[in-house]
């Protein structure tokens, strides 16, 4: 393996002092560390991965540093920009969740797991898209698509969590929990109430799910049937 611990490194520093610079509020801070996250954590990849580059994956994450360049500069329609970028990510990381499913034995329990966890998520969606009080129709349609991409990407990440047990799975639900609570803080401080704690857990999530994404590519299709849920 590759020496990855620099570009890991680089990775941490960034998003601690892109912390720092909200804390702060300090936009220069933020300008000069909040960029250099998704270059390090593709460096990290590039360094980690045993197989072929998978140029998909490198795609949705440069579309989440385009991402974070235009939530910086924060020109006009930036929401749509937003949206955009991250609805091209969502919908590559779905296209690899369906890649996955292999229709198995799946015991009741597990199957309540499932059904509860999917009706969480549904209530998470239904409450934050209710949150949002926007009298423009487009926006507000297109942000509907938008939750629902996300929607299906936790739910096939939470059904393949529960079926199966695999690193891979156990790296993938972990990247969607970090999707949900990122985009529900950011639509709370945007749209709701600007509370910087909001701000800041918006950041620490959007950078995790970067790593474990990373996490999910570089981890082999391999189940554990010497780890099980109690049935």
């Amino acid at each position: 393996m590759r020496d990855s611990i620099p570009a890991l490194i680089l990775y941490i520093v960034a998003v601690i002092i892109a912390l720092l610079g909200i804390v702060f509020d300090n936009e220069n801070i933020l300008l000069f560390s909040k960029p250099v996250i998704v270059p390090a954590i593709i460096f990290y990849y590039v360094q980690t991965t045993k197989i072929k580059i998978n140029w998909f994956f490198i795609i949705g994450l440069l579309c989440n540093f385009f991402d974070d360049i235009i939530s910086l500069l924060n020109f006009g329609n930036t929401i749509y920009f937003i949206i955009t970028f991250n609805f091209i990510n969502f919908l590559i990381l779905l296209y690899f969740r369906i890649k996955d499913v292999e229709l198995n034995y799946i015991s009741s329990k597990r199957k309540i797991y499932i059904i509860m966890a999917t009706l969480i998520n549904s209530f998470i969606l239904f409450f934050v898209l209710n949150l949002i009080n926007i009298e423009n129709e487009t926006l507000n349609f297109v942000l509907y698509i938008y939750g629902f991409i996300l929607w299906a990407l936790v739910s096939i990440s939470a059904f393949h969590f529960y079926s199966s047990y695999s690193l891979r799975n156990t790296f993938a639900a972990i990247m969607s929990g970090c999707f949900i609570v990122s985009n529900v803080s950011y639509a709370v401080y945007n749209f709701y109430v600007n509370i910087e704690i909001f701000k800041i857990l918006n950041l620490i999530m959007q950078s995790a799910s970067y790593f474990y994404m990373v996490k999910y590519f570089t981890s082999k299709k391999i189940f554990r049937s010497d780890v099980e849920f109690d049935d």
